[in-house]
């Protein structure tokens, strides 16, 4: 009765497939809204409202269920693709190379020690009390314990810029310091998660590899990656001068950034999201820029996005809780705050900031979203971690969500609160967290 529309892998995609595609999307795209203004409204990223519409929609009501339809699982998996490449891109273009070299060594400092601290916490959560200290038997034993420390660096800043606004303090030495740590912080965060996926063998299927090879891949990657990235980046200027405001610019830098995806995995074996990442780098700071984020971001938000968030929820499955599941979860939440506090903290004391001052440094770079989620995917798609420490990941960012806001206007709360004269001036697009 249904005119067959395609055959992908055997499986024969037909029109009542489609259709009921169509009311899938748009309840996935409906619930993700709606509980992501209830999330904003509680002080909460918008993220976890996503997630907990798909929470909601799969293991709660089973209105969608993961692996009871073939069709749905390959098209809902290939938009969440997309939607974190578009996700990857967006934070590329936001990076202010700028910005960092105004800030200069502090940022530098800040970000390595806040980078290497939640590294050894996160290692030491996963072997100590995952695997209970047990002697690592294989690579696969490394890279699992390994991978909680690569999710714990990410620092996502939204929530504290918005604070650090509130009280004028954004434009002052606390508050670029962390804008700018928090653009290394993705950088170096990303580099690692590169390494560790290659390492893994899971970029280009052909199993494990070795650490010298690793190495060589990603340099040549990033070869390819400046000498394109030119090319690409004047490119972009010239299109811009010729045609000022025009769509096709945005739409040539979706060109690059999926040509850069597909490179980094396909020819290099490393991680597609680094290739995205690295193609908003390149095409940063220039004229267009922020026309092209404007452009991609509002695709994203209002579609791939969502669906690339909903879907981590839709995965989800309640009958891997555990007492030793909720334990391990608590610990990571926990060690995830002090880390960030602890390694940003003294990496801003080492640079001679007051005590108080390196403080407000430690909490305002705990804050953790979209870009964690983005990291435990990868992990778990590359089969290094189970899908069940999502749960942990979920459970940090909504508790670091709720006490960075709480703790920073603690600790500003003796100062004087008017804000500097700069702070008229609209911050860059960290201002909530896009879905």
């Amino acid at each position: 009765m249904f005119k067959n529309l395609l055959a992908f892998n055997g499986i024969i995609i037909n029109h009542e497939f489609v259709i009921t595609l169509f009311l899938y999307l748009g309840v996935i795209l409906l619930t993700t809204k709606i509980l992501g203004i209830i999330c904003r409204k509680l002080g909460l990223p918008q993220v976890v409202g996503a997630l907990l519409a798909g929470m909601f929609l799969g293991p709660i009501t089973g209105f969608i269920k993961i692996g009871a339809n073939a069709e749905i699982d390959i098209v809902l998996k290939a938009l969440s693709q997309i939607g974190v490449l578009m996700i990857m891109f967006s934070s590329g273009l936001d990076t202010n190379i700028k910005e960092i070299k105004k800030n200069g060594l502090p940022s530098i400092v800040i970000t390595l020690l806040g980078v290497i601290v939640p590294l050894i916490f996160g290692f030491l959560v996963g072997w100590g009390i995952d695997k209970q200290f047990k002697p690592f038997n294989s690579q696969a034993d490394i890279m699992h314990s390994l991978f909680f420390g690569i999710m714990l660096t990410a620092t996502s800043v939204g929530i504290t810029v918005e604070v650090l606004k509130e009280l004028g303090k954004l434009k002052g030495k606390v508050g670029s310091s962390i804008l700018s740590a928090a653009i290394l912080d993705d950088i170096i965060g990303i580099l690692i998660l590169s390494i560790v996926i290659s390492l893994n063998g899971s970029g280009s299927g052909e199993g494990s590899v070795s650490i010298a090879e690793t190495v060589i891949r990603v340099l040549l990657f990033f070869v390819f990656a400046v000498g394109a990235g030119v090319l690409c980046h004047y490119l972009i200027k010239w299109m811009s001068k010729k045609f000022p405001v025009s769509r096709r610019i945005p739409i040539f830098g979706l060109v690059i950034c999926l040509i850069f995806a597909w490179a980094s995995e396909a020819l290099f074996g490393v991680a597609a999201i680094t290739g995205a990442f690295v193609a908003g780098v390149v095409m940063s700071n220039m004229t267009s820029t922020q026309y092209i984020e404007k452009k991609i971001d509002t695709n994203s938000y209002m579609f791939f996005g969502p669906i690339f968030f909903a879907n981590i929820g839709l995965g989800m499955n309640f009958s891997d809780f555990s007492p030793e599941l909720i334990g391990f979860a608590c610990a990571f939440v926990v060690f995830g705050l002090l880390s960030k506090i602890i390694g940003c903290g003294a990496g801003a004391l080492m640079c001679k900031y007051s005590f108080k001052d390196s403080v407000r440094v430690g909490f305002g770079m705990m804050a953790r979203g979209e870009v964690v989620l983005i990291v435990a995917n990868k992990g778990i798609d590359a089969g290094i971690i189970d899908s069940r420490y999502m749960f942990p990941v979920v459970l940090l960012i909504i508790a670091s969500s709720f006490l960075t806001p709480i703790c920073l206007k603690l600790l500003y709360r003796k100062d004087d609160a008017t804000p500097l004269e700069l702070d008229g001036i609209e911050p860059p697009p960290y201002e909530e967290e896009s879905v």
